[in-house]
């Protein structure tokens, strides 16, 4: 993406947010822990009509896109904090993440199935039911041992 896609994504998605999420931030901004992450649930379809334009660079550029709209958030938090009147008990946070959800069902965004290897790079919509889980698993990575001999130790 070139800078003038970058600033105009930022700029749509800074405008929607302060419309359609400004009492979503506010709750965050009244957050106790700065260092904890927060999410920012946005309606894709309602993002994209807001402007089309945004919908085509989210599908051409996900990880771009998603990197721009948390770097918007940020920017829109401290513009709705910098605009209250008693800003007390509220503080900026700096780990703001936008989810996107309600994807519109056409098959570029959406899968019934499990994703296949094109799909990597994609951003995906995957539905379906989970029917079965177990317990967690923790794999060793290395293990070190010890010779008996020489007390050497060394990782396998």
């Amino acid at each position: 993406m070139n800078s003038d896609q970058v600033t105009l994504v930022g700029q749509v998605f800074e405008s929607y947010v302060s419309e359609y999420h400004k009492n979503d931030i506010l709750l965050i901004l009244k957050e106790r822990d700065e260092d904890a992450h927060y999410p920012v649930v946005v309606n894709a379809m309602t993002l994209f009509e807001t402007n089309m334009e945004i919908g085509e660079y989210f599908n051409m550029f996900p990880n771009e896109v998603l990197t721009i709209f948390d770097s918007a958030l940020r920017r829109s938090a401290l513009t709705i904090l910098q605009s209250l009147s008693q800003p007390e008990g509220v503080s900026m946070k700096q780990n703001l993440h936008a989810r996107i959800s309600g994807l519109p069902v056409c098959p570029e965004l959406v899968r019934e199935h499990i994703p296949k290897t094109k799909d990597v790079g994609h951003f995906l919509s995957v539905t379906g039911t989970v029917i079965r889980t177990s317990l967690v698993k923790v794999l060793e990575f290395e293990r070190d041992y010890m010779c008996n001999k020489c007390k050497h130790v060394f990782v396998i």
